[in-house]
């Protein structure tokens, strides 16, 4: 039995840069508040598992008025609404944290003229943003060789608009599996949603998996479910999906 739904942001309940569809996302966090109220187990929290920083994944518990803890920073930091706390998963030791000011440091020196941007807000993870995509794959190519001979432990992910360079041993999997232990679940009672490489050893780890419309290949090659719709409207079919299969159990 599927017990709580988690879903990224990026490429799921919004794109990039994009107007939020609001209607879509009132759904979903109508389906969430139904679940504080629910009496014959149809409805089911909600909750997020985010590469983005704490405040926008805070501003997102709010727009969908969730009651869950939610993880950002690609699981390495975890919000609770209800308590409206903040802490860093135990691997978040002052190793990693000097290494990241280290490759925010190599960021900065290398999209000078570029049209990139560095997200100050990660903590746990050194990240830049950008709109063009040629700007996008030649950082990608220049982060990841650094990466690989200067920071073994760390690995290199993208989007078309991203490249985040997160510890291997603090991803989403893992962020997933500290979220389950606060909960007192297991990752069975867990369906996941997720659109590109970073999310595909969650999504492996899930009890039951979903990728949108809009996916990268490699994700929908690993997961249950990939659905009709892209971004939110994507998600809440997946969302209602789990309605569907917990009401068969």
């Amino acid at each position: 039995m599927i017990q709580l739904f988690v879903s990224d942001i990026d490429g799921c309940l919004s794109e990039p840069f994009k107007q939020f569809e609001q209607s879509t996302l009132e759904k979903l966090a109508r389906y969430n508040s139904e679940s504080l109220r629910n009496t014959r187990g149809r409805a089911i929290p909600v909750s997020i598992c985010s590469g983005r920083s704490y405040p926008y994944v805070e501003a997102m518990t709010q727009v969908l008025g969730l009651h869950m803890p939610v993880l950002f920073d690609a699981g390495a930091g975890l919000f609770d609404p209800q308590a409206t706390t903040c802490e860093w998963h135990p691997a978040f030791d002052s190793a990693t944290r000097n290494s990241v000011g280290e490759l925010v440091v190599f960021l900065e020196g290398l999209i000078k003229n570029r049209a990139l941007q560095i997200d100050y807000a990660k903590r746990t993870q050194a990240g830049l943003a950008g709109t063009n995509p040629q700007d996008i794959e030649w950082a990608r190519k220049c982060i990841a060789a650094h990466v690989e001979e200067y920071y073994p432990s760390f690995r290199t992910y993208s989007t078309p608009v991203s490249v985040d360079v997160v510890p291997a041993y603090l991803d989403k999997r893992i962020g997933l599996e500290w979220l389950c232990k606060k909960l007192g679940l297991s990752m069975s009672n867990i369906a996941y949603i997720g659109d590109t490489e970073g999310d595909i050893d969650a999504l492996r780890a899930a009890g039951r998996s979903y990728a949108p419309a809009n996916a990268h290949k490699s994700v929908k090659s690993v997961v249950d479910v990939v659905t009709l719709n892209p971004l939110a409207k994507g998600v809440l079919e997946a969302y209602e999906d789990v309605l569907t299969v917990n009401s068969r159990q």
